[in-house]
């Protein structure tokens, strides 16, 4: 690893030039208010950098220096409910092309003239303040510990792509131990591109067909000569690309073989010069033979001993797997038996017990002689728990800033002249290293039927066994929910009605519950999470797929019967008129102003016919 020298600045204006800059996240308060006060068609900010701060220049450089506004974002802005004036719309775009960012002192001055520095200047002072943040919080943990090695891990829990690595900067910048945005960085093309992976596996020799199996497997490859330089630029020149050691396993459920590394191994005796990442898990191994049963993550069937009564008092259920541990999958007849058994579960979260109902169980994709290099012999039956924009490689980043921007403007600009203390409160979110509004946001995405990095999940077990025993329909645009009779259930037990059952026991999954409730300040009601007791989990971004599955205490396998209820569609389901957050995504999916910005946008699901 020593042959390795790279300059942390150069890294760091290397990564954030690779992150896409949201050109929607603009300020239209502040940027109205200029428009009204100053003639001039020219602007800049000036963004205050401590010494210990340097490497945040860098990354804001990279961002700023994509704020090349395209001619798209006319169209849009001449539709804005704040901007009507064409003549304002000419300021904000001026042809002149004077662009300059430098230092002046210790501050980080963006002019040009046009008045983007003064539109985004919200957003970049966010990036900011989510960094310095991020730096203070380590410092602070840092002094609690007496200086001992931390790590950040809380970072992948953040709404988008720009947010983590901005809150990864600030983590290392406060002296953890790892720059939690490198595992991204490093894997986010493989993630994403299939052919990619395949040729890295080559490059680290592997052959066409096990290359084909490790990507079939969700297994990503890094070559040494991508990873090693990330990780000499570590302050340790450590083994931690991401939040979790390189090789790491777990002394409760041992590897066969602990001795197994890249860094403890001569230079000439590797065969396979990489690592492997398990995408579902965001584990990073070091290249391994694909003929081996190492069982990476355990040789055994362990479970967490966070549950030992209650695992000990069942009589009899089959094994699931996650990572390192196993949970009980339970055969049940009725809602009562399961909230007997839920009852005995040992609360050890203030996040409390939650659920998640599905028609069918689902479980990972895993080629044979890939669960043998991570199970070995022992159990190897992983429920799939991944998100809806991880299944379909959804870019839910470019979604995310359209829907703020929609939500601004269908709600809170509307009347701008009567919601003074609605604008206040905005300003307040816009600006708040918190991130609360961006949480809000998503949570309103993923909850009416959006791609996003989360989940839903439920506080109410009956909404969970609803969920699980009631099949999705889609008849032409218009789709319903039908009760499944005993009939209905899969022949194969296998497939069978699955309620899973969570709690947040680890401290890196501890912050992930999410709801919409902030939106109620910014004058939007979502009537649909408060009927379904709904939570949104936070299940990370593409190199942490299956992070739901970390917090699985057990799942119970529905027998076929009918379990009644006392919710139905109608109380589930608002319409419209009733729920005016599902009024506003159906407008958000429908609307055309934003096809100019040629962007997917998938519909939102309507469940409810026009009136």
């Amino acid at each position: 690893m020593q042959e390795f020298e790279i300059d942390n600045d150069k890294l760091v204006l290397s990564i954030f030039s690779e992150i896409s800059v949201p050109f929607l996240a603009i300020d239209f308060q502040r940027l109205k208010k200029s428009l009204e006060r100053f003639k001039e068609s020219s602007s800049f900010i000036s963004i205050p950098i401590k010494d210990d701060e340097k490497l945040l220049i860098e990354a804001l450089r990279a961002i700023i220096k994509q704020y090349d506004v395209p001619e798209s974002m006319d169209v849009l802005l001449s539709k804005s409910k704040l901007i009507t004036s064409k003549n304002d719309i000419s300021r904000l775009n001026s042809k002149e092309n004077f662009f300059t960012l430098h230092m002046d002192n210790n501050k980080l001055v963006w002019e040009e003239s046009s008045l983007w520095p003064l539109a985004y200047s919200s957003f970049i002072q966010q990036l900011v303040n989510l960094t310095k943040n991020y730096k203070l919080l380590i410092e602070e943990r840092k002094k609690e510990i007496n200086g001992e090695l931390i790590l950040s891990e809380y970072n992948k829990n953040l709404p988008t792509e720009i947010h983590n690595a901005f809150a990864s900067l600030g983590a290392w910048l406060g002296g953890s131990e790892n720059f939690e945005y490198l595992s991204k960085y490093a894997t986010k093309y493989q993630i994403y591109n299939d052919d990619k992976n395949k040729e890295y596996a080559k490059e680290v020799n592997y052959n066409d067909d096990e290359a084909e199996k490790l990507t079939n497997s969700g297994i990503i490859v890094l070559p040494a000569t991508l990873a090693v330089p990330l990780l000499v630029s570590l302050p340790n020149q450590g083994n931690i690309l991401g939040s979790i050691p390189i090789d790491e396993f777990n002394i409760a459920n041992l590897p066969i073989d602990v001795e197994y590394s890249f860094l403890n191994r001569k230079k000439e005796s590797i065969k396979h010069p990489g690592f492997i990442m398990d995408k579902y898990y965001r584990s990073i191994f070091s290249g391994i033979e694909l003929n081996t049963k190492n069982a990476l993550y355990g040789k055994g069937n362990v479970m967490r001993d966070h549950y030992t009564d209650f695992y000990n008092g069942l009589d009899k259920y089959e094994f699931l797997r996650c990572k390192h541990y196993c949970m009980p999958l339970i055969d049940v007849n009725s809602i009562d038996e399961m909230e007997a058994l839920i009852s005995k579960i040992p609360k050890r979260s203030e996040s409390g017990i939650f659920f998640r109902g599905q028609t069918s169980y689902y479980r990972l994709k895993r080629e044979e002689i890939i669960k043998k290099i991570l199970f070995g012999s022992s159990e190897s039956n992983e429920p799939s728990l991944i998100t809806n924009a991880s299944r379909s490689n959804y870019n839910y980043d470019h979604l995310h800033f359209i829907l703020k921007y929609f939500l601004e403007h269908e709600i809170v600009f509307k009347d701008y002249k009567k919601k003074k203390e609605i604008f206040q409160k905005l300003e307040e979110l816009k600006g708040s290293f918190l991130l609360e509004l961006d949480y809000a946001v998503m949570a309103l995405a993923q909850h009416y039927g959006l791609p996003t990095h989360g989940l839903d999940v439920t506080t109410d077990l009956e909404v969970a066994v609803w969920f699980a025993t009631n099949k999705f329909k889609q008849d032409n645009n218009v789709a319903s929910y039908i009760q499944m009779n005993k009939s209905d259930w899969n022949q194969d037990k296998s497939k069978w009605p699955t309620v899973f059952v969570f709690q947040n026991v680890l401290n890196s999954t501890s912050s992930s519950l999410q709801d919409c409730v902030d939106l109620e300040s910014i004058g939007l009601k979502a009537l649909r999470p408060e009927r379904q007791s709904a939570k949104f989990f936070h299940a990370a971004h593409g190199d942490h797929q299956n992070r739901l599955a970390e917090s699985l205490v057990c799942a119970f396998r529905l027998s076929p019967n009918i379990y009644d209820i006392k919710y139905d569609f109608n109380y589930l389901f608002p319409s419209p008129e009733e729920d005016e957050a599902y009024k506003f995504m159906i407008d958000f999916s429908e609307t055309k102003i934003l096809d100019n910005l040629q962007v997917p946008r998938d519909k939102v699901t309507k469940f409810h016919t026009e009136r």
